[in-house]
């Protein structure tokens, strides 16, 4: 009976631990999540989000953490923990556009569907008026954010910088 729980452990924890570790063996709780969080990736979405480096999610892309200073879109050449390039190829951020556009869009269907919620009659400069406000104010996330998601795209996850070669 040990031995069928101890496997059965091994396979839920297959994904977090390297090697199989029967329940008869003397392991805490402790030791368990010391190797899971060795053993565990940094996620995506946080990575692009706090806009971090897509090959080792631990350098900054930006130079500075402010949004609303007048250099929100200066980024490093490279990353600084790993030193994946930031720019694979002239013209390379040309594509963040489009993913630019598909934010924008879903920032007007929002503004159309809370202003249906909040006003009886929609009128054109309603609309022009509330989507020109919200756009520009959100304009340097949504620029760090559709750089933050084109890169990924393009240039995956292979682990911390420790464990990784520099380029």
């Amino acid at each position: 009976m040990l031995v069928l729980i101890g496997d059965i452990t091994s396979i839920l924890f297959s994904k977090i631990l390297p090697y199989r570790i029967p329940l008869y063996q003397n392991v805490s709780i402790r030791d368990l999540k010391f190797m899971a969080m060795k053993n565990s990736q940094v996620s995506l979405l946080p990575s692009i989000i706090k806009a971090k480096c897509p090959r080792c999610r631990e350098g900054n892309m930006f130079t500075t953490g402010n949004l609303y200073s007048r250099q929100f879109s200066d980024m490093y050449p490279n990353c600084p923990c790993c030193g994946q390039t930031f720019e694979p190829e002239p013209g390379f951020y040309y594509g963040a556009m489009y993913v630019s556009f598909g934010l924008s869009t879903g920032i007007f269907l929002a503004v159309i569907l809370a202003l249906n919620f909040l006003v009886e009659e929609i009128t054109l400069p309603m609309v022009l008026i509330s989507v020109i406000i919200i756009v520009l104010g959100l304009l340097p996330i949504m620029f760090r954010l559709s750089r933050a998601i084109w890169i990924n795209i393009f240039i995956h996850y292979e682990g911390p910088c420790s464990d990784i070669p520099r380029k």
